[in-house]
């Protein structure tokens, strides 16, 4: 199983990726940042998106890839990215 990591001093935690055949059509990554629209404010890239949710800032990449800004804490951050995202 692969590990998160906290990005210390930054307050954030990489996630690696664990849905990376989820992302693999660009379509599917335009369709996560409409439903990710409903949680909070997003901002799209072609490679890739951010959404604010409450404290916390989820950035995901294309590949699969999140940070989660906000939190050190590695269960949180797993906990955002399988709520909002998916795992």
């Amino acid at each position: 199983m692969e590990n998160a990591a906290a990005l210390r001093p930054f307050c954030a935690v990489a996630i690696p990726c664990r849905f990376l055949p989820l992302l693999a059509a660009k379509s599917r990554f335009r369709n996560m940042a409409k439903t990710l629209a409903s949680v909070g404010e997003v901002t799209h890239h072609p490679y890739l998106l951010r959404v604010t949710v409450g404290e916390h800032q989820l950035t995901v990449f294309a590949d699969g890839r999140t940070i989660v800004a906000g939190t050190d804490d590695v269960c949180i951050a797993r906990s955002l990215v399988a709520k909002r995202v998916g795992s």
